[in-house]
């Protein structure tokens, strides 16, 4: 069994960059750290994930069927790349880069929730008017 290739030099300074809100939204990406959050995002065949960064024995410890699934879009480091990387106080053993979801879905999604938001507050409460008759 191979290791996966190396993280560049380029790669390391572009996750780091993502920690900062203005960089995660000039390249429209985030990082999802934890191992949980990487196996549901392996498991869901999100469309969006674009790499996953591992060390060297989370990738060992996987099942053949999950390294197959990843075949071209992962690759591996150490612990002090992961940590440099990472904006958690303490690293896990892997990081999964995704696109952020189009503009206009965003909008759209933040729109309805504020319609959803008014209608809710702007509906009479029945308990509210009848304390007032009395």
């Amino acid at each position: 069994m191979s290791l996966p290739p190396q993280l560049t030099r380029n790669q390391i300074k572009h996750l780091g960059s993502l920690r900062l809100k203005k960089y995660r939204h000039n390249h429209r990406q985030f990082l999802a750290e934890g191992e949980t959050l990487a196996e549901e995002i392996v498991q869901s065949a999100s469309g969006a994930l674009r790499y996953v960064v591992c060390t060297p024995g989370f990738w060992e410890n996987r099942t053949p069927a999950w390294r197959a699934s990843l075949t071209d879009r992962v690759y591996c480091c150490d612990e002090a790349t992961i940590a440099s990387i990472s904006s958690l106080d303490t690293p896990t053993d892997v990081l999964a880069l995704l696109d952020m979801p189009a503009e206009e879905t965003v909008q759209q999604s933040g729109a309805e929730a504020v319609v959803e938001s008014e209608l809710a507050n702007s509906v009479p409460s029945t308990a509210g008017s009848a304390t007032n008759a009395i």
